[in-house]
């Protein structure tokens, strides 16, 4: 059975379906050590679905939760070439200072 978890103000945009989501509570002495809740298995506007029932027992404004992206979650471009162009609506002379990539072979 899944857990969901509502929120007072929007998910963040970064929160995907299976990220592991985390919780910690705030305290006069500082901050608890992070308490895994599980993987996330759904993302609304204003909640989250997790795949365990291990939520925090209560939530408050102490309560501080954070997400861990998955290792193989990988923003890189993927492919065998990719193809760019670059334009200004400027009808000034402008110099291009500099372009930089990171290439890296996925396969032979």
């Amino acid at each position: 059975m899944a857990d969901r978890i509502n929120f007072l103000e929007k998910v963040n945009v970064s929160v995907q379906v299976d990220d592991v989501l985390y919780y910690s509570y705030v305290t006069p002495g500082g901050q608890a050590s992070p308490i895994e809740i599980g993987p996330i298995t759904a993302v609304g506007d204003k909640f989250v679905e997790i795949a365990s029932n291990t939520a925090p027992a209560f939530v408050n404004d102490q309560t501080f939760f954070m997400f861990k992206k998955p290792v193989h979650n990988n923003e890189s471009i993927k492919g065998y070439f990719a193809e760019a162009r670059l334009s200004t609506n400027s009808s000034k002379k402008i110099e291009l200072f500099a372009i930089g990539s990171e290439v890296t072979q996925s396969s032979k």
